[in-house]
């Protein structure tokens, strides 16, 4: 008895990924659909991506030209396909019960041929015909897997399509004692799904696997037609007598819009070699070319520097025989001569600019030398000599007479004539940078020890009010080897005699500053006494009695505006009237007193038989006292005005000029 095959379906071993600009293909599991991956963007697309279609062309079309793959594909064409579909499912015991046993009613589903001409159920080995109850003893002992690879392996012998439906291919299996193998009609209609789907992805991957060998015929029928050329149009391959559409390689490729893809590539690639070719040999030309003009012994009698012009030397260089053999073009020629011209204008330019390097070289050892000159000149300054050399005053107009006879001066003069004025400039920079650095110090310690400077102040004063604080600050600095020019400042400070001239300088301005403005104050301060003095006397015209202290500044400013005291005052007049009518009032108030005081003297004390009692008395007095109050003001009224007669007549007199 024998026993059927137990071992599973053995699946079909997929292709390697195809990886084409980042981009990978791959087939789904479930439909065998292809879907590209992007390795970077991790994108995933169902249809294929134009980079890939056009880099995979490429790769075929180079694949036709690499003799190593052409003889792998011969090898592979020759050798039979070993491994197909049929050898993947296990031989299993489909064998039908007799035909007395068996329903005559049920139709045969006919068997699928391929297209070599051979049955689908021509690869399956025969096996020994069991009896029925054997196998169903068998089934029972089987494994699950088992089962459904067994029930897998009926499909396929009963030549059960993937477009097939589950009524369609249950007409065909029905009979069949493997039919059996699966219990449940659930367990069986899983079992169909899965195989069908399976022999779907086997059929597209057989049909892919055809559809890549059409390609690369047919790139290799353009690749081997030598009338194929990188001017070739598609129309002009429709031409039969090329004899390319009557080729079965160019039948092979059943879509036309995949043959343009095709035909497109391979002529973008082909003209894409050719440029390729063209450029290299083109590159080798033009090494040669400047190779020839670079070796002088080549060309003897035709020299060739940076004046030299192309038409003057063309014929002479092209009659070699190395360049005659190119065959150059006459723009290569013209282009590949200016390139060496402009070689040599570099080589040139290479040159002068080293010769400028070494005399820029020579100006900064020369600069180096004459500042240092300078600077000793500037150091070996005594304060108390009177001719100095070099002081913050020196001009270049006044000194560079007397560094004629310096040599360091005269060589950098030839050299450059604007450079020694120019390192003098920088040493006065220099020397007014010190200056600047020693006004901030002594600004420090002036705002630190509080000095104001008077018109009465002095050096020792402001040295002596000073002494602590610079001491304090010259104790601030750390100490070291060598005194800092700030602790050397403050040093200085402390004697008199060690005073710089800036801090000299300095007070001596600060001093003249002061003086000036406290003369201009005091000349201003009289100034302003003598307008309110003028003022004044014009008021006591105007206002003079007890009634007048009632007088409103814009009452008198009516009466006064036209007077030039007024105007001479300007601002200051309202509150000149204030004071002047303040002064009036207490000058009233005391004048009341006094005659109070008069009245109470010349009046004998009063009694009981000597007092008036008449009302005509009083009156009488009343009006005396009137009288002699109009009597005074008349007097204070005539003597105001013949003393400012008199003075008038003064004025007058001063200004007259002397006979």
């Amino acid at each position: 008895m024998s026993h059927p095959n137990n071992n599973p379906t053995v699946q079909q071993q997929p292709e390697e990924p195809l990886t084409y600009a980042n981009w990978t293909e791959y087939f789904d599991d479930d439909s065998g659909k292809p879907y590209y991956h992007h390795s970077e963007t991790k994108e995933c697309v169902w249809e294929a991506p134009e980079a890939f279609r056009v880099e995979k062309a490429r790769a075929d079309v180079k694949k036709l030209f690499d003799p190593s793959q052409q003889q792998q594909r011969v090898v592979e064409k020759e050798q039979p396909d070993s491994t197909s579909v049929d050898d993947t499912l296990p031989e299993v015991d489909t064998t039908t019960p007799p035909a007395s046993t068996s329903t005559k009613s049920e139709p045969t589903a006919p068997t699928p041929e391929r297209k070599d001409g051979s049955s689908e159920t021509a690869a399956v080995a025969p096996v020994p015909v069991v009896p029925v109850e054997n196998l169903e003893e068998t089934y029972k002992k089987m494994t699950q897997s088992e089962k459904v690879a067994t029930f897998k392996a009926l499909l396929k012998s009963s030549g059960v399509m993937p477009k097939m439906k589950w009524n369609e291919a249950m007409k065909l299996v029905v009979n069949a004692p493997a039919w059996k193998v699966l219990s449940s009609v659930g367990e069986k209609k899983q079992a169909f799904a899965e195989f069908t789907t399976q022999l779907a992805n086997e059929l597209n991957v057989e049909k892919r696997r055809k559809q890549k060998t059409a390609r690369e015929n047919f790139l290799k029928l353009l690749a081997g037609n030598d009338s194929v050329t990188s001017q070739t149009r598609w129309g002009d391959l429709l031409d039969e007598s090329l004899g390319l559409v009557t080729d079965d390689r160019w039948k092979d490729v059943e879509d036309d819009t995949e043959r343009r893809d095709l035909f497109s590539t391979y002529i973008a690639d082909l003209s894409r070699n050719e440029r390729e070719f063209k450029r290299q040999q083109r590159d080798a030309h033009r090494r040669t070319f400047l190779a020839y003009l670079r070796d002088p012994a080549q060309h003897p009698d035709v020299p060739v520097t940076i004046a030299t012009k192309l038409h003057e030397v063309r014929d002479q260089l092209l009659t070699h025989e190395s360049i005659q053999a190119l065959e150059l073009h006459r723009a290569d020629v013209q282009e590949w001569f200016n390139e060496y011209m402009d070689e040599l204008r570099r080589d040139e330019e290479l040159k002068k600019r080293e010769e400028r390097l070494q005399l820029r070289k020579r100006e900064d050892e020369l600069a180096a030398a004459f500042k240092a000159f300078l600077l000793q000149e500037v150091l070996s300054i005594n304060p108390k000599v009177a001719a100095k050399r070099l002081t913050t005053a020196s001009r270049w107009r006044e000194c560079w007479a007397g560094y004629e006879a310096n040599a360091t001066y005269c060589e950098l003069k030839k050299l450059h004539s604007g450079m020694p004025r120019d390192i003098f400039e920088g040493v006065m920079d220099r020397l007014h940078d010190a200056l600047r650095d020693e006004r901030s110090w002594l600004k420090h310690v002036v705002a630190r020890a509080e000095f104001v400077v008077k018109y009465n102040s002095t050096l020792s004063l402001f040295l002596q009010h000073i002494h602590d604080t610079v001491a304090k600050l010259g104790l601030e600095d750390e100490p070291g080897a060598v005194p800092t020019p700030r602790q050397s400042f403050f040093a200085s400070l402390l004697d008199e005699a060690t005073v710089p001239p800036s801090v000299v300088e300095w007070f001596q301005g600060a001093h003249a500053r002061e003086l000036e403005r406290y003369l201009l104050t005091m000349c201003m301060e009289s100034e302003r006494i003598k307008k309110v003095e003028a003022f004044e006397e014009m008021l006591m015209e105007y206002y003079f009695r007890s009634d007048h202290l009632t007088t409103s500044w814009d009452q008198a400013r009516v009466e006064v505006q036209h007077r030039s005291a007024y105007r001479a005052l300007d601002d200051g007049a309202e509150v000149a009237f204030q004071q002047y009518m303040q002064k009036l009032q207490k000058k009233m108030e005391s004048l009341t007193k006094s005659r109070k005081a008069v009245d109470a003297t010349e009046q004998p004390p009063a009694t009981e038989e000597a007092r008036p009692t008449s009302r005509s008395t009083s009156r009488s007095n009343k009006k005396k006292k009137r009288d002699d109050r109009s009597r005074s003001e008349e007097d204070r009224k005539r003597s105001k005005k013949s003393s400012s007669k008199k003075s008038s007549k003064k004025k007058h007199k001063r200004s007259r000029s002397p006979p």
